[in-house]
């Protein structure tokens, strides 16, 4: 009975240590693919020359290449590589998490109390009520969020089970956009780059917009097929109630005993085939849960792969002395649309692409050395992020109970409008922040690498007193 009862806690125990391993081996792949296509590769199209021995020469070793130079095939079956690479640790470890959750952890977070603290999506005749609810769930989903060290691809199988739960689409788009965009892991990251006002800042407002596109996505359908998970939750709380009230073959007519007589090798015997079915269960909703998800993240790969060879971020560097543009410096209405569109541009570039929280931070700091403001670069570790393709096609789905494509395709616009218009005005009210974290960071790199280049490897006291050789000369 005590090893039975300990199973789910070297479970969990288990889970959570693969979550640290797959979470460090995925983090090289997350960042190298943020990128791009700007690093090289050990080439793959290279051969030993003829008559290279390897007991004599040494091993050969294949020289690199920049990525760029290799042809368009191999660049995307790279970043195709990468992107799957990169994803997969983290969906494996949000499926795990989530089925966790709905079995052997679901006596510890029953639906109610998801529902207590993340909202519930139960109708409200009442407007003035559910526009509260939706302020409040949109809210408590957004702090959720931060909370959560997931991107993309490990918040999305929670999302998929928190709906299932009976939590509010608000608060499940504000959760979703929220661990994507920022966390508390990013926050130590950002700072040892960008400095604790940047992190401060991108915390923020990565918090503010998921806040946001948790209000905007809330619409009508939350409830619209409520009476059908009630039916599919009454029919499981009534064969739970048939599998622990009733012990053995031998029923009374309302099929269960109501004063039960078990002894310890029954309740031995009930335990353990409890343990069976909850693991069943839970194998099960794995492999419900992953093959739910796993399409839709290999799509988002797929076209961030697609982006990254034919329309990387970098490729709109020529636009990049048009964003340097301020509002307050602008002559004339032409130069503040062109600073404007230049910005737009790049948010739209990174927007259907799969990069990670951390990865961001690299691209946005190569960006910087291309020209962009510092507010755009600001903007961008906040909203390159913040979604991509997966997101937006599984978020549209769970917002919408029917089959129509059309809503899907109007829930992926608002989710888009809304994180392209936040970046624009989040670049522009960033700007002196970053222009002043940017200018100090240049001179603090500055210093470093003018002290490295007169440094002679002595100590202080011997260069104060070391005599010039010219003086014996003169």
């Amino acid at each position: 009975m005590t090893r039975l009862c300990l199973f789910p806690l070297v479970l969990t125990i288990s889970t959570l240590s693969t979550t640290v391993f797959v979470v460090v081996e995925a983090g090289d792949a997350c960042c190298k693919s943020a990128v791009g296509t700007e690093f090289l590769i050990t080439d793959p199209f290279s051969v030993a020359p003829q008559g290279w021995d390897e007991e004599d020469d040494g091993v050969w070793d294949s020289p690199k290449v920049s990525l760029s130079s290799l042809p368009t095939w191999y660049q995307l079956m790279y970043e195709i590589r990468l992107g799957m690479v990169g994803a997969a640790p983290w969906l494996i470890v949000g499926v795990l998490a989530a089925a966790l959750l709905t079995t052997f952890l679901k006596p510890m977070f029953p639906s109610s109390m998801l529902q207590f603290w993340l909202g519930s999506n139960k109708n409200n005749t009442n407007t003035n009520s559910k526009s509260n609810n939706t302020v409040i769930d949109s809210l408590r989903g957004s702090l959720f969020g931060l909370l959560v060290p997931f991107c993309s691809c490990g918040a999305l199988p929670l999302a998929l089970v928190l709906k299932k739960e009976g939590v509010s689409s608000a608060s499940i788009a504000a959760f979703v956009t929220a661990a994507q965009a920022a966390g508390v892991d990013s926050l130590f990251y950002t700072y040892g780059i960008f400095g604790i006002r940047i992190a401060l800042l991108r915390l923020a407002a990565a918090g503010t917009l998921a806040f946001t596109v948790g209000v905007t996505l809330s619409t009508n359908n939350d409830g619209t097929n409520n009476k059908e998970e009630e039916k599919e939750k009454l029919k499981e709380q009534i064969t739970g109630n048939e599998e622990s009230c009733c012990v053995n073959d031998d029923k009374s007519k309302d099929g269960c005993h109501k004063t039960p007589l078990v002894d310890n090798v029954t309740k031995t015997t009930t335990s353990t085939n409890s343990m069976v079915t909850t693991t069943k269960l839970f194998i099960n909703t794995s492999i419900g849960l992953f093959s739910q998800v796993a399409i839709w993240v290999g799509v988002g790969v797929v076209i961030s792969a697609g982006l990254a060879v034919w329309a990387p971020p970098t490729s709109s560097a020529s636009s990049a002395p048009a964003s340097s543009v301020t509002i307050s410096s602008a002559t004339d209405v032409v130069s503040v649309m062109k600073s404007i569109t230049s910005r737009a541009g790049l948010f739209m570039l990174t927007l259907p692409m799969t990069i990670c929280e951390h990865g961001i931070v690299s691209l946005a700091e190569a960006l910087k050395g291309l020209g962009f403001s510092a507010g755009t670069v600001v903007a961008l570790v906040v909203i390159g992020p913040s979604t991509n393709i997966s997101s937006l096609l599984i978020l549209s789905r769970l917002n919408n109970n029917s089959n129509d494509s059309n809503n899907r395709i109007f829930d992926c616009t608002k989710i888009t409008a809304v994180i392209l218009i936040f970046g624009i005005c989040l670049s522009y009210i960033a700007e002196d922040i970053g222009s002043s974290v940017m200018m100090r960071k240049a001179e603090a790199d500055n210093t470093a690498s003018s002290d490295a280049s007169s440094s002679s490897g002595l100590p202080d006291w011997l260069n104060q007193n070391a005599a010039s050789s010219d003086d014996y000369y003169s």
